[in-house]
């Protein structure tokens, strides 16, 4: 059991035990020390190179790319916080991927110290990209969209190559990754398949208007309309005429056929031949009165039996009549020669009317066809120039971000290449030997603790009155003898 378990330690007793085990604390210390002095004349140098880089709002961060704004208006996309982008180009830059090129580029020279082929050796490739992770930082300044990349070598100059290189890449990488792979060559095929669809629709809708003579199709519509009502009227009014006619023919012949029986027996004076002249034509009228009718009446209706009585009056009023010099069938012959003319006439024309019409209505029927036909192609040709229009936009779109990318033109500048920086970082001397400092005084006091509790002799009044139950009657100092000895002698 400790001794000091039951009784506090105090301040005056840990001097008393240090100043006991002053000769072993001190060679502690001073071993601490000589390690340490020793660490810091052997310790390999390390030198370290900064590079920084200003993240701002450029066109990686408003625009979508050219494939993703097909058929749509373009879109302007302002992040609402930065934070993460630098996150982005923060994972990036430590990326596994990036830090395999870095290898490639700058060797194995700045991780081992020598000149290896890493590519065939898969452990000895982890332990080069092991010690490229721990010797890189990427940090984001305070309240800024500056980045700090930095790392540690064994030379100035391996510590540079290895920043420079990284930069460099990573400029690279970023123009890829803020880029679709294929979309210039994409759009570009597009763009000419939607230019020859259109060409060969326009020239089909040129070939269709000269074929059909259709330029203004609403004019013509109105042109053949017009046509068609002004024919159809006049097809009207000749088909009423021989509506009339025909019927007043038929019934001329008729009427002239049942005078036929009546014969000439003489000449009588100019007069009484004007009176028979008056008759017939009374009877004449009296009888087309009576076709009239008839198609309106049955032959029972009151106006049909009056017609007929003078009719029947008139005719036994021309049996009484003394004959005129001229024949009946002079009478006839006239009004058939004035008639018939005129209703054959009336009979062609309607015919020609109606023949217009028809050819007409065609030719209505065809321009309803062929206009057709040309407003789906005018459709389709205003479809096709207006997905013309879009691919030919984004095609520009396309070709801008490919003269950025071979320009190497972003939204990462460089604020501070690769420095070379001469002095080392590592090992920090004045650091190291206040550390040093601090770490052997507590080694050699827990040093010094550690012999006092492992020591079981008593050396105290303390003690002994502990350890045995006894009071403390007087107390005799210890004497060094070799002081003791030197005194003498003075």
């Amino acid at each position: 059991m400790n001794r000091y378990a039951s009784f506090d330690l105090s301040t005056r007793d840990v001097y008393r035990v240090i100043f006991r085990h002053r000769k072993k604390a001190a060679a502690v210390f001073l071993g601490v020390m000589a390690l340490v002095f020793v660490y810091a004349l052997t310790a390999a140098k390390q030198y370290h190179s900064e590079a920084k880089l200003v993240i701002r709002l450029g066109r990686e961060n408003t625009n979508l790319d050219a494939t993703a704004t097909i058929g749509q208006s373009p879109v302007v996309a302002v992040p609402d916080s930065r934070e993460g982008d630098i996150d982005t180009v923060v994972e990036i830059l430590g990326s596994r991927s990036l830090a395999e090129r870095v290898v490639d580029t700058v060797g194995t020279e700045p991780f081992l110290g020598k000149q290896v082929d890493a590519k065939l050796d898969v452990k000895l490739r982890e332990q080069v990209l092991e010690t490229f992770d721990q010797h890189l930082s990427v940090e984001r300044l305070r309240k800024s969209n500056v980045l700090l990349i930095s790392y540690r070598a064994a030379t100035p100059r391996q510590a540079q190559q290895v920043v420079e290189a990284l930069v460099e890449l990573y400029q690279v990488e970023h123009l890829r990754l803020n880029r679709t792979p294929g979309a210039l060559s994409f759009l570009e095929s597009e763009t000419a398949r939607v230019r020859g669809e259109l060409l060969g629709q326009e020239q089909r809708l040129r070939e269709m208007k000269q074929q059909t003579g259709l330029t203004s199709p609403d004019e013509q519509r109105r042109a053949l309309v017009t046509r068609m009502a002004r024919l159809q009227e006049e097809l009207l009014t000749a088909e009423a005429g021989l509506a009339a006619g025909v019927p007043e023919a038929r019934l001329m012949h008729k009427s002239l056929g049942d005078l036929k029986h009546i014969q000439v027996t003489g000449r009588n004076r100019e007069q009484g031949n004007s009176a028979v002249e008056d008759v017939r034509r009374q009877l004449y009228n009296l009888q087309l009165r009576e076709q009239t009718l008839l198609s309106r009446y049955t032959e029972h209706h009151v106006e049909v039996k009056q017609v007929r009585q003078e009719i029947a009056g008139a005719m036994a009023l021309l049996q009484k009549q003394p004959q005129a010099s001229k024949p009946v069938t002079a009478v006839r012959d006239k009004t058939m020669i004035e008639r018939e003319p005129a209703l054959l006439a009336l009979a062609k024309r309607a015919e020609k009317l109606d023949s217009q019409l028809a050819a007409t209505r065609s030719e209505l029927l065809a321009l309803g066809v062929n206009e057709s036909v040309m407003r789906q192609l005018e459709r389709e040709i205003q479809l096709l120039d207006t997905n013309y229009r879009k691919y030919s936009e984004n095609l520009e779109q396309a070709r801008i971000d490919q003269s950025l990318k071979t320009r190497r033109i972003s939204n990462i500048n460089v604020v501070q290449p690769a420095s070379y920086n001469p002095r080392p970082v590592s090992p920090n001397k004045p650091v190291l030997l206040a550390l040093g400092l601090i770490f052997a005084t507590a080694s050699s006091i827990t040093f010094a603790l550690l012999r006092e509790v492992m020591d079981h002799s008593l050396k105290s009044p303390e003690e002994i009155e502990h350890k045995l139950s006894l009071p403390t009657l007087i107390t005799i100092p210890h004497i060094d003898r070799t002081a003791f000895a030197f005194s003498g002698r003075n």
